[in-house]
């Protein structure tokens, strides 16, 4: 038999039958060895198209998960910037409700409930915080005294 690497030259096969030069009996077993030779073949075909569709599939996995992933990351950026603005505006809003009393040269509050109230409170929070803290730093001291 042939060997599998080395394919089986027909035409040269055609010459040989059609000269008389072997009989046909090797004509046949040259046709067997070409039958078995495409069947390798097509044994081999079919396992690099198994495994091409096994590589087609996955790849089309994978751009499917990226492209989830792209929209999950698009729509938290989409949140992320609608949040921004949100916060850029009310933080122009708040910043353009405190401004420069040019003339006093202080900063001024002007006349908006809501935000007075809020300093107000603020300032309280910050008060009662640092008494806190000093309340504690009194304690710490006089147990480091003893």
């Amino acid at each position: 038999m042939t060997n599998s690497t080395q394919p089986v030259d027909l035409d040269a096969v055609r010459e040989t039958v059609e000269s008389g030069e072997v009989t046909k009996h090797r004509a046949e077993d040259q046709l067997i060895e070409l039958c078995a030779e495409v069947e390798q073949l097509r044994e081999t075909h079919a396992k690099l198209r198994a495994l091409y569709d096994r590589n087609i599939g996955s790849l089309v996995d994978q751009l499917d998960e990226a492209h989830e992933q792209l929209d999950t990351v698009t729509a938290e950026r989409d949140r992320l910037q609608a949040a921004h603005d949100v916060t850029s505006t009310y933080l122009d809003e708040v910043i353009g409700k405190f401004k420069l009393d040019e003339d006093a040269g202080t900063n001024a509050i002007l006349d908006d409930p809501e935000v007075t109230a809020a300093y107000d409170a603020l300032d309280d929070l910050l008060r009662e915080k640092w008494r806190t803290l000093r309340a504690e730093q009194a304690a710490d001291a006089g147990e480091a005294t003893r």
